[in-house]
């Protein structure tokens, strides 16, 4: 189907309507009504994507799979998650030890570094309500988690920080694990919330994995789906070496009593790409009713034993890339900057097999030892939606190894995209680069260590513009030895005894 048609679909209130009165008729014959459930409260997942992908396929079932009808509470909590870590003072994502619920299960940072972690889920019939505790604490100070924020307009000196709930709608189908899946209806505002992930897949019907954070529970998930959704399956085994090449980044995984038994009901399509600790006449569990598995011997897709990745995120980038070969032209250009500039090969790549200690024998290959382009996609996955060629891939290889080699994360300069990458590198190198191609270490740290931490949140942020607003208005700041203050005093004019340096562009 059209892009553009499936997005005026999307977009059409006329839809909106359609996809809410079916919900609501289906809450009404499981004996609950969809008015008891506040607003506030998103709808999202498998009832609104089937749903969906019903109206737009009519002819597939009578009516549309619903199985359950997953509303989403965002708690806001004022308490720091300690249960957090963060990566060098940029965004990062960590997995929830403790909640695995039957689709979901995630931590995740916020726009502005609020730790979110789905908490808890209760059954009501068919209404499963989920709850995500938001730490969005009342204030923040210079060891908070709002130093890793993206969102370069939060001003962090509010003490008193606003909390509206459709502002994670976006944020919490971004975190699926399914494309069919990244759907949901905002009831606040009478819209239907989505991602171009999902527009994928109701143009090509194809279903993708977009996270690998449970393999055997998104490989289940997947073959239930395509079986409501009659998809197409051409790309099914491709997906399926996908969760298992996860395992190389995580050697084992674990499931609960519940996704143990849910298992079993498939158990052959189950063990055909895991494997479990015991045998499989007696699969037992481990420690407190957690089974371990791992994934069976297979092979590696090629270019995969050339790169080190450094979150599930950027494995996920590099599939897009190398295997679902999304973009053959960027695809040419990267192979060929690493081809020149790296010691990437373009051979044949190894068999995994598994030593009794689950671990990968073979020597994993790294095509850039510094911060990488895959690296990047783990960080802002819509890294390469802009033009480039691989000398713009080369002027950041540079820059990169310039900054790692005087001990600096290169994801101080990392923004939306390469283009915007590279001017803000334009800029950067300018202001923290002599004219002996030596950084400015002193002046950098002057801007982004402790004193500047006021000025952390735009610093960080993904948007160009912002980021270099940011660096300037702290090298505004170096002029003066000011700890805490951002106001110089001074007597030239009477009415006005204080400048705001921030408001000064230079």
């Amino acid at each position: 189907m059209d892009r553009k048609k499936v997005i005026d679909f999307l977009e059409s209130e006329e839809t909106y309507n359609k996809v809410l009165d079916i919900i609501s008729m289906e809450c009404r014959e499981n004996g609950t009504q969809i008015d008891e459930h506040p607003q506030e409260y998103f709808i999202a997942g498998g009832a609104i994507s089937n749903t969906i992908h019903h109206i737009l396929n009519p002819e597939i079932n009578k009516k549309p799979v619903i199985n359950d009808i997953d509303f989403f509470f965002f708690n806001r909590r004022t308490e720091l998650d300690f249960g957090l870590y963060n990566d060098g003072g940029f965004i990062t994502q960590t997995l929830n030890p403790v909640v695995s619920m039957d689709d979901y299960g995630r931590t995740w940072l916020g726009s502005r570094g609020e730790s979110i972690r789905m908490s808890n889920s209760e059954r009501f019939g068919i209404v499963n309500k989920v709850t995500i505790d938001v730490h969005l604490s009342q204030s923040y100070d210079a060891g908070s988690a709002w130093l890793i924020t993206t969102d370069a307009n939060y001003d962090p000196s509010t003490i008193a920080i606003e909390f509206v709930s459709t502002d994670y709608y976006k944020q919490l189908i971004q975190n699926f694990d399914l494309n069919c899946c990244c759907v949901g209806i905002d009831r606040v505002n009478n819209k239907i919330i989505y991602t171009k992930k999902f527009v994928d897949f109701l143009c090509n019907n194809k279903i993708e994995v977009m996270s690998v954070t449970y393999p055997l529970q998104t490989a289940v998930r997947m073959l239930r789906k395509s079986k409501e959704l009659q998809s197409d399956v051409t790309n099914f085994e491709t997906e399926m070496s996908l969760l298992q090449h996860s395992f190389v980044l995580n050697r084992e995984k674990t499931i609960g009593q519940e996704w143990f038994e849910k298992s079993k009901k498939c158990k052959s399509f189950v063990m055909k790409y895991f494997l479990f600790s015991g045998n499989e006449s007696h699969m037992r569990p481990v420690l407190d009713g957690l089974y371990t598995y791992t994934s069976k011997e297979f092979s590696l897709v090629q270019y995969f034993d050339q790169f080190h990745f450094k979150s599930e995120n950027s494995l996920i980038g590099f599939w897009d890339l190398f295997v679902r070969k999304k973009d053959l032209k960027k695809l040419n250009e990267l192979i060929t900057f690493y081809v020149q500039n790296t010691s990437f090969k373009v051979g044949p790549s190894e068999e995994v097999y598994w030593a009794h200690s689950k671990t990968y024998r073979g020597k994993i290959k790294t095509a850039n030892i510094n911060f990488d382009f895959i690296d990047s996609l783990g960080l802002v996955p819509d890294y390469f939606d802009s033009d480039f060629n691989a000398q713009d891939l080369k002027v950041i290889y540079e820059a990169n190894k310039i900054l790692q080699e005087e001990f600096v994360d290169p994801k101080i300069c990392l923004t939306s995209n390469i283009k915007s990458h590279l001017k803000f590198l334009s800029f950067f190198l300018s202001k923290f680069v002599d004219i002996h191609g030596n950084l400015k270490k002193e002046l950098l740290w002057k801007c982004i260590g402790p004193v500047s931490h006021i000025n952390r949140m735009g610093i960080s942020s993904f948007d160009c513009d912002e980021k270099i607003k940011a660096f300037k208005k702290a090298l505004n700041n170096t002029w003066f030895n000011l700890s805490d203050s951002f106001k110089f005093k001074h007597n030239f004019r009477r009415k006005n005894k204080f400048i705001d340096l921030n408001d000064l562009e230079f």
